[in-house]
């Protein structure tokens, strides 16, 4: 009913959910959950420090979308230096969302992030493993067991990409440089 208040546990979206009035009604969730405002200054003044990663083979949120908004957080804050002054977003190749996959997903970034808010040191390069069985242990404990990683992989700020050197074990991240895009 028109102007009457409503508890989002009284909705059932499966059945009472009317796509010619209801649309309305998910301004507000929007508001709370939309992500897309890439003016970040009040955050940035406030000495905020953001890191973010995208898994490329995730299929809940599009890995260009991730990349469309750092972009235009960069065109927003001034360019890319001004931007990775305070945020940085890592690409993983083969990994899926909130991690797993194909792809190297175990990164140590509350370690990165904290070094970053205490001692000023950005993270340029991160290191990321493929861990031999899914552990049931999430977030990863660190360091990570050396025995349970498959392989490593260097993860760069985007848009900079890890490319294999051509040398050395494939499986090693010492092995990989970063790659413009």
């Amino acid at each position: 009913m028109p102007g009457s208040a409503w508890k989002l546990s009284d909705f059932d979206f499966d059945f009472d959910f009317d796509f010619d009035r209801d649309y309305k009604r998910m301004d507000v969730m929007e508001s709370l959950y939309d992500a897309s405002n890439s003016d970040l200054r009040r955050f940035k003044a406030a000495s905020g420090k953001l890191l973010s990663f995208q898994g490329t083979n995730d299929v809940a949120v599009v890995p260009q979308m991730s990349e469309d908004y750092y972009d235009a957080v960069e065109r927003t804050m001034g360019g890319r230096e001004a931007t990775q002054s305070f945020f940085r977003l890592f690409v993983l190749p083969g990994v899926e969302h909130c991690g797993r996959g194909v792809g190297a997903d175990t990164v140590d970034y509350l370690t990165a992030l904290e070094n970053w808010v205490e001692q000023g040191k950005a993270p340029d390069r991160l290191v990321a493993a493929h861990l031999n069985e899914i552990s049931m242990v999430w977030p990863a404990r660190f360091p990570v067991d050396a025995s349970k990683i498959q392989f490593t992989r260097p993860v760069y700020p985007y848009p900079t990409r890890a490319k294999c050197l051509g040398h050395g074990d494939s499986n090693g991240a010492a092995n990989f440089g970063p790659a413009k895009q």
